[in-house]
């Protein structure tokens, strides 16, 4: 979850949906993440862990719920990391065809740009935490300024429409529910920042801090960025949905059309940033998961040297590579439309984790015999608007529920299989040590 890559991205997936309301689906995807950040940081002022919302489910509800929100946010990740390699091909597309290779939007380039975007972000992860933090780090803090820069120069350039977002007779409530809904993608993953609790000085004072601060200081920029783009980039959609980039729009619109190419670079770059951040996280998460039993032993080994799980990072690798082409071969018909696909799916699997949070969030607090409104409302109201925005996910779809359908099939399954590998590593146990009689 970074500034500078989603400022440059964040008003095109909401202005897809909200229209000129869109401004208004970011608060409130604003407003209920920060409802689920303060159930976590019910958990985080009380318990130091390194496992996240994994080790606060165990805490709240036990193994079953450890194993649920594991699962959950394993294939949340993974999802992640699929949507976000589309979001570099999305602009390695926009960057060839800027600089006359049109023939990047061709399906074999398209799943060839998948392996080079998903093999590039693993490389820096592989070689350890240190290094891909440092080049992850320098790569996202170049970005931002030259956005800001550029949406202000093509806002000043283009004012006009700015007012249409006030005007209510403008608003489809049902658009901006829906950008509401898909904009919860953008937030995911937010509660990593909690598994870095070991490493925080104070932790239990400290980490909610910078967890609130963090989801303020993006959704405020986000916010403010799909009210000055709304202008710019409305009669464009057309061109951004084929293929076209929102930070090439802005720099043709602010006036500097020679520049698209060189933008598009420094937005991919910083888009690299946050795949590399993503493996890391993805991996770690797996290889959790490994240790933990979930998965096959040999992907929760650390490597002495780099520190880093490298079997689990080669694993995310892979499929960082393969889904994106799936994506794309199942009729996906641009990288803007696959970003939106993948979306869709991360999405139904971050939900379940987020909800089950805020439940025990108010477990925790009832065990205390805390009681008051305070205290207890703000993990129930976002409880309730995670139900709400289930439902408006499949109200929005107009009964196409494919995809709702899709990830919680690809869950159960999942559970599934982790509970028949429970079983059978049981069976074994009792036939290697049988009880005596």
């Amino acid at each position: 979850m970074q500034v500078g890559p989603c400022l440059a991205s964040v008003p095109t997936l909401l202005l897809q949906f909200g229209g000129a309301g869109s401004w208004i689906s970011a608060l409130m995807t604003l407003g209920v993440a920060l409802l689920i950040g303060r159930a976590i940081t019910t958990f985080a002022s009380r318990y130091v862990v390194s496992g996240s919302l994994v080790s606060y489910a165990e805490i709240a509800f036990g193994s079953w719920g450890q194993r649920v929100v594991g699962v959950s946010l394993m294939l949340g990740y993974l999802g992640v990391i699929a949507m976000i390699v589309n979001d570099e091909i999305y602009y390695l597309t926009s960057l060839l065809s800027e600089t006359g290779f049109p023939q990047a939007t061709s399906l074999p380039w398209q799943c060839a740009l998948s392996l080079v975007a998903s093999a590039f972000s693993a490389f820096f992860a592989y070689r350890g935490p240190d290094l891909s933090a440092r080049v992850a780090g320098l790569l996202a803090l170049i970005s931002l300024p030259v956005i800001m820069v550029v949406m202000l120069l093509a806002f000043s350039n283009h004012p006009a429409g700015f007012f249409d977002q006030f005007n209510t007779s403008k608003f489809d409530a049902g658009g901006i529910l829906a950008g509401a809904v898909w904009g919860m993608a953008i937030y995911v993953g937010f509660d990593g920042l909690t598994s870095v609790a070991s490493d925080t000085v104070n932790p239990r004072k400290n980490v909610p801090r910078i967890l609130t601060y963090t989801l303020l200081l993006c959704g405020v920029t986000w916010s403010l960025g799909s009210l000055l783009q709304y202008s710019v980039l409305a009669p464009h959609m057309n061109d951004i949905l084929a293929g076209r980039t929102a930070i090439s729009v802005l720099a043709a619109q602010a006036g500097l059309p020679g520049l698209t190419a060189e933008f598009d670079l420094v937005v991919g770059a910083s888009v690299v940033a946050s795949t590399i951040a993503f493996f890391n996280f993805a991996a770690r998460i797996v290889a959790t998961a490994a240790q933990d039993s979930m998965l096959p032993a040999s992907l929760g080994i650390i490597d002495p040297e780099s520190h880093a799980p490298r079997r689990a990072i080669l694993l995310v690798g892979v499929i960082g590579a393969i889904v994106p082409m799936l994506i794309r071969l199942s009729g996906a018909e641009s990288p803007i439309e696959a970003i939106t696909t993948l979306a869709s799916i991360v999405i139904n699997f971050w939900l379940l984790p987020y909800f089950l949070i805020s439940l025990g969030a108010i477990l925790i607090l009832r065990r205390e015999s805390v009681a008051s409104f305070a205290h207890l409302m703000p993990p129930a109201a976002g409880a309730l608007l995670l139900i709400l925005v289930v439902a408006q996910n499949f109200i929005a779809r107009e009964g196409k529920w494919h995809m709702p359908v899709i990830a919680a099939t690809i869950l159960a399954v999942a559970l599934g299989l982790l509970k028949l590998a429970d079983r059978t590593r049981q069976s074994q146990e009792l036939r290697m040590h049988p009880s005596p009689e």
